[in-house]
């Protein structure tokens, strides 16, 4: 199943040695080094720049699901103690339609994951290659016996990119690799925090749907440990920088674009009404007499339209 990637990966290891061109150019050395180390990091920034439109897109998506759910609410408490086949069917059928109307799709919110997962899987794919292809397997694209031995003997940290947990016996190259572990789990928990807490309807806080998303702010990166194990180093260091970027998106979001009734949103009104104070505190006094200008002050106010007197 996993052959469909062929293609994928074919074009990634392309993108991966014009990279290393590119990086060479501008002054890294060639050959292995830390050159191959910075391409899977702009690797994968070129990645998260090109899904960008799709997860402003999103954002759009979430909030008008958000808006609708009284409404989905409202239609599920009408077929609530219906069992039958044709209540389940109307039950979908209305619901399909509100999204229809309101034009929103409810996998809206998945669409960035769904897109970057065939990256990952055919960047996985390829790293995880690199060894093999330097003993003489089949190349992958761009990526034949010689450039696989430059990745291959490229190190971070004295590991090479295609070194794993069980793959490697050195206790201070284990613990390298668990710390590395550590800060990419530190920084998901971190960024689902500030998510989670932040940038979530008020309302929605009571909502038993909230209180496991909250729990999962810890498990999640409890359960990526494990797998992160049985990795390479070279995914590794695509998913610390993968998550750095979550972290940075998701803050850039809470600061400009929060989720409205949230704590985000709340803070930025604050930010609003603090900038147009200072904005007034540091009118010279010609200005501020300019302002509060009677005609000045009656153009800023829209009197409502009073109907006539009726004889």
């Amino acid at each position: 199943m996993l052959e469909i990637l062929k293609p994928i990966e074919i074009v990634m290891s392309y993108i991966f040695y014009y990279v290393h061109d590119f990086l060479t150019l501008v002054g890294f050395n060639a050959g292995s080094g830390i050159a191959w180390i910075f391409s899977i990091v702009l690797l994968t920034i070129l990645i998260r720049v090109c899904i960008l439109p799709v997860f402003i897109k999103t954002i759009y998506s979430t909030r008008k699901m958000q808006a609708i759910q009284p409404q989905i609410q409202a239609i599920k408490k009408k077929y609530k103690n219906k069992k039958d086949q044709a209540s389940r069917e109307a039950l979908s059928r209305e619901t399909m339609a509100l999204y229809k109307k309101e034009r929103v799709n409810p996998f809206g919110s998945c669409l960035p994951l769904l897109l970057q997962a065939p990256f990952f899987l055919a960047l996985y794919r390829t790293l995880n290659s690199v060894k093999e292809v330097s003993e003489g397997a089949p190349s992958i694209g761009k990526i034949d016996k010689n450039i696989a031995k430059q990745i291959e003997n490229s190190s971070f940290f004295s590991l090479n990119l295609s070194d794993t947990f069980y793959g490697i016996s050195n206790i201070s190259e284990k613990i390298i690799l668990v710390f590395l572990v550590l800060v990419i789990c530190l920084i998901i928990f971190i960024s689902q925090k500030v998510v989670t807490q932040k940038n979530v309807p008020l309302a929605t806080k009571d909502n038993p749907m909230y209180k496991t998303q909250k729990m999962m702010i810890y498990i999640f990166p409890i359960i990526t440990v494990f797998p992160c194990l049985i990795l390479p180093i070279g995914i590794l260091i695509y998913m610390l920088t993968t998550n750095i970027w979550t972290l940075l998106q998701g803050i850039w979001q809470i600061y400009f674009i929060p989720t409205p009734d949230s704590e985000a949103a709340i803070s930025k009104e604050e930010r609003t009404k603090k900038k147009s104070a200072q904005k007034i505190v540091n009118l010279s006094s010609e200005e501020f007499e300019k302002y509060n200008k009677p005609d000045v002050l009656k153009a800023q106010r829209k009197q409502p339209n009073k109907k006539g007197k009726q004889k």
